[in-house]
């Protein structure tokens, strides 16, 4: 059963019904990533989009889905670094 949560950080991005009860210790590091990549992209649909593709950095897993642990929130917001800072290699 999913829980429906609201961040109003991350309103926008991070579409909260889809955290379920299992999930709440990971919520905090979730809005975190969804609000940096909100703020990264600058537009609220692209970054929940990115947040939800595989991506190549990440062995093809979705960014969301790597930031369900702190060490693995912490790659995202690398990734998304170096998009803010134009190093997007």
């Amino acid at each position: 059963m999913s829980a429906y949560c609201h961040d109003d950080a991350a309103a926008g991005v991070l579409d909260w019904r889809m955290i379920g009860w299992h999930d709440r210790e990971q919520a905090p590091a979730l809005a975190r990533i969804a609000h940096y990549a909100g703020e990264v992209f600058g537009d609220p649909v692209f970054a929940d989009a990115w947040l939800r593709r595989p991506n190549p950095a990440l062995h093809d897993r979705a960014p969301m889905d790597v930031a369900r642990t702190e060490i693995g929130a912490r790659r995202v917001e690398a990734i998304l670094s170096r998009f803010e800072h134009g190093d997007d290699h």
